[in-house]
């Protein structure tokens, strides 16, 4: 009863299913009279050896793992018993398992499922060198310990479905549906938490407004899955140029949105207009430079054409706002709608001007930028 009491406190406490199965292995290795200890988990369809001990019962176990076959596989098969006194009389029962478990001296063997809820969950495998079945006393103490332990390895299977359920909810609500990227609730979280460090470390950041052009056509000529498809694609192509520790998300729509942090401080220009102030006031906005190459990717990774299994060609409007956030004069939600509210304006002012002439989006946005920049210099 003590290690009864033993194995149902460690169980109680902060426990996995793994420490709790090797706790299984080690209590009956402590009460019983055996030379060796295996214990295996069954999640429904496959078998896992979890733990052994000694280390010379390993290969008997592992073999059961690779085969699918061996005593443990028939006690969870049949949710009863299974023992063989004499492996080198028997070998015929399991020709693999009983040549692992000869060559390392084991000549006996019994397993016992962990039954639960309708199910077995497992099974414990006992070894001994000498020949002979085991007693009844001996099988029904390991039964016990394999009863208890089962119980446990349900109530931890329960809280790992409930927090995969968890996990699974937050992500629904913080993810599209349809691509996997962040949605905009989870936009606005890291576009606060951007803010905020950024502002901290005098960096310069930018948020990128993307509308797909064609989109539309797309939809209305080859159905709605085709354009779900398109979207996917999308995101699956942006998010291989976007760069680590920046945010790809998807707005809504046939519109995405991408945060840069930690960009290199460049032309004061743009800092004024991204935080509200005026240029003359403002630490140096985000390098240029770096801005037209992260657009030249967005942009080069949309212009191959798309199978959706009709092969489609789409563009992109592009729209920029950049620079430093405030220090503290303004709220950083004020800093985040400013960045996205100009990034916006700068999209729908590359969208209409993109059949007037040949400039990249991110010219006309630093010029809508600079305009709003003036603007707030009143």
């Amino acid at each position: 009863m003590q290690v009864v009491g033993g194995l149902a406190r460690r169980a109680i406490g902060d426990f996995t299913l793994e420490s709790l199965l090797q706790d299984l292995a080690v209590a009956v290795a402590d009460v019983l009279e055996i030379d060796g200890v295996g214990v295996s988990y069954h999640d429904g369809e496959h078998m896992r050896v979890v733990h052994t001990l000694p280390p010379l019962v390993d290969g008997a176990e592992r073999v059961q793992e690779e085969d699918g076959s061996g005593p443990c596989h028939d006690a969870v098969n049949t949710e009863s018993q299974v023992s063989e006194g004499e492996l080198a009389q028997h070998s015929y029962r399991w020709p693999r398992f009983a040549e692992q478990a000869l060559a390392a001296g084991l000549n006996a063997v019994a397993a016992l499922p962990m039954l639960g809820r309708g199910r077995a969950w497992g099974a414990l495998n006992l070894y001994r060198r000498e020949p002979g079945p085991f007693s009844a006393e001996e099988l029904t103490a390991a039964q016990v310990l394999t009863d208890v332990a089962c119980g446990y390895v349900v109530m931890a299977h329960d809280r790992a479905v409930a927090e995969e359920a968890e996990r699974q909810a937050a992500h629904t609500a913080t993810h599209d549906g349809l691509t996997g990227l962040p949605n905009r609730a989870l936009l606005y979280d890291r576009l606060n938490h951007a803010v905020a460090t950024t502002s901290r470390g005098r960096r310069a950041m930018a948020v990128i407004f993307i509308d797909l052009d064609g989109f539309k056509s797309v939809n209305d000529t080859h159905g709605h899955q085709a354009g779900d498809e398109l979207l996917r694609q999308v995101a699956g192509r942006l998010s291989t140029v976007v760069r680590k520790g920046d945010t790809l998300a998807r707005w809504g729509g046939d519109e995405f949105v991408v945060i840069c942090e930690a960009l290199t401080p460049g032309h004061p220009r743009s800092a004024g207009a991204a935080a509200g102030r005026s240029s003359g006031d403002a630490p140096q906005g985000a390098d240029e430079h770096a801005l037209e190459v992260i657009v030249d990717r967005l942009h080069g990774v949309l212009a191959a054409p798309f199978e959706l299994p009709a092969v489609v060609r789409i563009g992109a409007s592009v729209g920029v706002a950049a620079g430093v956030p405030d220090d503290g004069s303004s709220t950083g939600r004020d800093d985040v709608d400013a960045l996205l509210r100009l990034a916006d304006e700068a999209m729908y002012t590359a969208k209409r001007q993109q059949h007037q002439d040949a400039e990249s989006s991110h010219k006309v946005i630093n010029l809508l930028v600079e305009e709003d920049s003036t603007r707030t210099d009143g």
